[in-house]
């Protein structure tokens, strides 16, 4: 990697810039354009060009800003033509921008490019660390108001606010999700949409596992819809173990989620999209619609 241009590539781009342009402000624009700071330039700008460019360039390699040296070559580099066209001598400055390229060659963009990749690759793991705390962060508030839930009395009021907490989890784990809503005859807990499937979702959190009733009731819900649709119900006291079995067969609608799954899930053990391929996965497999995360 170039550390300090050399003494004869260096005296090759002042020429450049003081034979290029004629318009000052044309001489500003394409130096931040490269990444100058306009401060920078501006501290030179009663110099003439050959100065502005020396100064400039000793400044950047003082400070090692390589990126920003790197820039300059390449944005001359990749120019067609001479910048302004008003300057003395045209011929001059076409001769010298191409001598410059000369100097450059190849080499210059194969370093731009790597430079560039290596930016990019940095920046990339950056707002991947960044997201993952975001993510936790996040998740952890969501499982601090789950927990807060867990000391109200009222089984209504704990699976009224159990519905925004799941809207939520969704959310932060990027799945679109669909507060709920009514139709004629029906109360939707909500609704989402995941592989290619439509979910509705039943939330409840009573003091008894769910039975046959309202397993029943949900399926014939889902049923109504159109055949890509499916159920997601979420149950925090669990389900009746002699109802579920009614459900499973040759082509089960709906897949059921405990509060010892979510849980798990809030806890950051398994991350929602992994919890809902699993049991996806157990359902179309083995026909089963409960599995729990606990037995992976």
């Amino acid at each position: 990697m170039m550390k300090k241009l050399s003494f004869e590539l260096k005296n090759k781009l002042i020429e450049v810039g003081g034979n290029c342009f004629w318009f000052r402000q044309n001489y500003q624009s394409f130096f931040e354009s490269c990444g100058v700071k306009r401060d920078h330039y501006l501290r030179y700008k009663d110099e003439n060009k050959y100065s502005i460019m020396r100064n400039i360039l000793t400044d950047l390699e003082e400070k090692g800003d390589i990126e920003t040296i790197l820039s300059l070559l390449s944005n001359f580099y990749i120019l067609k033509k001479i910048p302004d066209d008003k300057v003395p001598d045209p011929a001059k400055s076409k001769r010298l921008l191409q001598e410059l390229k000369d100097l450059c060659g190849e080499d210059l963009l194969e370093q731009r490019i790597k430079q560039q990749k290596l930016e990019e690759k940095r920046k990339t793991k950056l707002a991947l660390i960044n997201n993952k705390l975001s993510y936790e962060q996040t998740l952890a508030n969501i499982k601090n108001e789950f927990y807060e839930l867990l000391n109200l009395d009222d089984p209504h009021k704990r699976g009224f606010a159990l519905e925004p907490l799941i809207n939520k989890l969704f959310s932060l784990n990027e799945v679109e999700y669909h507060k709920s809503f009514r139709t004629v005859t029906e109360q939707i807990d909500g609704y989402f949409k995941f592989d290619k499937f439509d979910y509705l979702v039943e939330t409840k959190w009573e003091k008894a596992p769910i039975d046959k009733g309202p397993l029943d009731e949900f399926q014939n819900e889902v049923v109504r819809r159109i055949e890509s649709t499916r159920g997601l119900f979420i149950s925090m006291s669990g389900f009746n173990p002699n109802h579920i079995s009614l459900f499973e067969g040759a082509n089960p609608r709906i897949i059921l989620m405990d509060g010892e799954d979510l849980t798990l899930i809030l806890e950051g053990r398994f991350q929602l999209i992994d919890a809902l391929n699993l049991k996806i996965m157990h359902a179309v497999k083995k026909g089963k619609i409960f599995y729990r995360l606990r037995d992976l």
